[in-house]
């Protein structure tokens, strides 16, 4: 997909996930929906410390 901001133009190639064969049946606003899983966490958590101006958070 080409995208352009302010000028520049972009190719975006969107990440690719494994999705797993459970689905699971869920009730919203009395409508049934399939809802599908991922089979592992796309990004990883940061392990490192976040500190904003000086403040551990």
């Amino acid at each position: 997909m080409k995208l352009s901001f302010r000028g520049n133009n972009f190719d975006y190639v969107p990440a690719h996930t494994q999705l797993s064969d459970e689905e699971l049946q869920a009730q919203y606003r009395g409508q049934t929906l399939l809802v599908h899983h991922t089979s592992k966490n796309a990004m990883p958590h940061p392990n490192q410390p976040l500190i904003y101006r000086g403040v551990n958070y």
